[in-house]
């Protein structure tokens, strides 16, 4: 059975933006969708294939430039012996040593999934909308399919699912 318990994987929130009407309980914002896999601890997340971006923030921290002009971090790394320094970030330059190391800008490639994300919901306009009203955006369809998506096996899949449109 495949919705069974042993085979839930996740609850992802999809949260979307749109003109609120009830002014007597909270607007509803968000659909919850719920991911099973076929046999448990043998599906593949594709976690690189939707990263998201790095916030004003993260971006911020890559402060240092080594001498090829690379930016980067450094970050604390996760042993006793590191002392104060154990999985701290922005650690000063002057604090670098054998248990620090320099995360590089080019090398970060995102940051890893939440189990929640923004998305927009569908325009009434849009050429995509069907008149359904559970309908969900073609880009939802896209991230989910990108999750699932191995290099190896299933491109030719993805690429149809995607070029429906």
């Amino acid at each position: 059975m495949v919705f069974g318990i042993n085979n839930f994987l996740n609850e992802v929130v999809w949260c979307y933006k749109e003109r609120g009407l009830s002014k007597t309980y909270y607007n509803k914002k968000h659909d919850v969708i719920l991911f099973y896999v076929k046999k448990r601890n043998s599906h593949t997340f594709n976690y690189q294939n939707i990263l998201d971006d790095y916030s004003e923030v993260t971006l911020k921290k890559f402060k240092h430039t080594d001498e090829q002009g690379r930016q980067f971090r450094i970050r604390g790394r996760n042993v006793p012996e590191a002392g104060i320094w154990r999985q701290k970030t922005d650690i000063p330059m002057e604090h670098e040593s054998e248990y620090t190391y320099r995360q590089y800008f080019d090398t970060s490639l995102g940051s890893l999934p939440k189990d929640w994300f923004e998305m927009p919901f569908i325009n009434q306009a849009a050429k995509e909308r069907l008149g359904y009203p559970t309908q969900k955006p073609e880009k939802l369809l896209e991230r989910f399919l990108l999750w699932l998506w191995h290099h190896r096996r299933g491109s030719a899949t993805l690429k149809t699912q995607l070029d429906w449109r």
